[in-house]
């Protein structure tokens, strides 16, 4: 997908954008991944979310529970009872939003700061996706919500692991300069 859309700076706030988005390239892992990181976002919406049937019909697909594609590979290993479907499996609509969401994510990684950070990236998101799925609970709207959340988790969870591997090599640096005076 290529987009020339850009978003307006708020506040002197840093500019997100989808210009020049592209199609991710993933491999199988991070492919399946993804896939197993929206079903449990579907989950969730449909748990906490307050939204109808009707609205998670259009994301979920309990076909794949038994597909034997590598894009489930994850969730099917992740089953307590193989055979008995008990995580979310997604639609292809619901790959398609998430992966948009995805490419939206890595394209502003860097400037992943500042308040409502989740909203002006599910509206970012939602300027790109098709605007195929039902509207009387705003699944799409909590769908991507809770995929930025948790996206966002991870992503400082990342962060984190990164400060403290520069903190640690730090630490070994002066450790040794001080063993050589």
């Amino acid at each position: 997908m290529q987009c020339d859309f850009q978003e307006q700076q708020e506040d002197g706030e840093d500019q997100l954008n989808i210009s020049g988005l592209l199609e991710l390239d993933l491999n199988k892992q991070e492919e399946s991944s993804l896939f197993h990181l929206a079903g449990y976002c579907l989950f969730s919406v449909r748990k906490h979310g307050r939204v109808c049937d009707n609205c998670v019909l259009d994301l979920e697909d309990k076909s794949k529970a038994v597909s034997s594609g590598h894009i489930e590979a994850l969730t099917r290993l992740k089953e307590f009872i193989p055979g008995t479907p008990h995580l979310t499996y997604c639609s292809d609509k619901a790959m398609e939003i998430i992966q948009t969401a995805e490419a939206v994510f890595r394209a502003n990684e860097k400037k992943l700061h500042g308040n409502k950070l989740v909203n002006r990236l599910r509206q970012l998101t939602v300027t790109v996706c098709s605007d195929e799925i039902k509207k009387c609970h705003e699944i799409r709207d909590k769908f991507l919500t809770k995929f930025f959340t948790v996206r966002l988790r991870i992503h400082a969870n990342k962060l984190n692991t990164i400060l403290k591997s520069e903190k640690q090599k730090k630490k070994e640096l002066e450790e040794t300069a001080m063993a050589r005076w």
